[in-house]
């Protein structure tokens, strides 16, 4: 890739979504998951287990070269990111829960994300990478990512509340833009593997998308959450930060087959989530008010 797109507008446009998501925190959102226990460690548990374990058969089964299988696995560890959260709300879904959740996981994934991309690396791929594989670095660029920018954006809220709620509805279109920008940058660039491998790739990440979407809303519906929160579970589950993993396989691994996986899902996945989106907003949640 572009090595002003991965190394300075990539991390740049992370941190930005990360502070865009402060804006709209504070400590009472951390204290109200305690009123909706069940809802929360349902998301946190589907997102930080049963997620990757799915794609860790998938990518096994599948017969894939073993960077792409790794490629799945740093996206099974990135959290949701902003792009859930807004689908979320277009879904009409419980936006509170979303928010908290991605805020909850994208800050623990500096601890979480290296141990799992380092123990797929270990069976995927060679000793030696496995070696090799520069776990302090990733966890030390992911808390400046994403726990440093979230907390400054916080303290704004905290301190400038004007200010920030003036800001923030500007910083959420101004991020789902780059986001896409990124995205299309990243598959652009690399445009001949993208073409070479899109059957293999895009397949899998529609069967990613759309499995852990449905697996999402159906724990949450046997947990006898609400159709508004099971959307919300749903999102949550299925829809994961393609620009980190990016991020992860482009900028700190080096590497276009460790990255193209979460390229071409960050672009694939907005087919099953934009079904789910219309099902849960004309359907499913056509008479809920989405939580802002």
């Amino acid at each position: 890739m572009n090595d002003v797109l991965v190394n300075v507008v990539l991390p740049l446009v992370l941190s930005v979504m990360m502070f865009t998501m402060g804006l709209t925190l504070t400590v009472e959102d951390f204290v109200r998951v305690g009123k909706k226990p069940k809802a929360f460690f349902l998301g946190v548990f589907n997102q930080m287990l049963v997620l990757p374990i799915a794609v860790f058969i998938i990518a096994t089964l599948s017969g894939l070269r073993p960077e792409f299988a790794v490629g799945f696995m740093i996206l099974a560890a990135c959290p949701g990111g902003i792009t859930s959260n807004v689908m979320c709300y277009y879904a009409r879904g419980d936006t509170a829960l979303s928010i908290s959740l991605t805020a909850i996981v994208s800050l623990v994934s500096f601890i979480t994300l290296p141990l799992i991309v380092g123990y797929s690396i270990s069976h995927f791929m060679s000793g030696e990478q496995a070696a090799n594989f520069p776990m302090s670095r990733i966890a030390i660029s992911l808390f400046v990512i994403n726990v440093i920018p979230v907390s400054i954006g916080m303290a704004t809220l905290h301190y400038f509340p004007k200010l920030a709620t003036k800001i923030a509805p500007w910083f959420d279109r101004i991020t789902v833009v780059l986001f896409i920008v990124i995205v299309v940058g990243a598959v652009k660039r690399n445009w001949d593997l993208v073409v070479a491998n899109l059957g293999d790739l895009g397949g899998i990440s529609l069967v990613i998308c759309a499995v852990m979407l449905a697996v999402g809303f159906i724990t949450a519906r046997l947990m006898k959450l609400d159709k508004s929160q099971a959307t919300t579970i749903s999102m949550e589950t299925g829809v994961q930060n393609a620009a980190t993993a990016i991020l992860i396989g482009g900028t700190i691994l080096g590497s276009e087959f460790l990255y193209l996986p979460g390229a071409i899902y960050g672009v694939c996945m907005y087919l099953p989530a934009g079904i789910l989106i219309l099902g849960a907003r004309y359907f499913i949640n056509k008479k809920a008010v989405a939580t802002v």
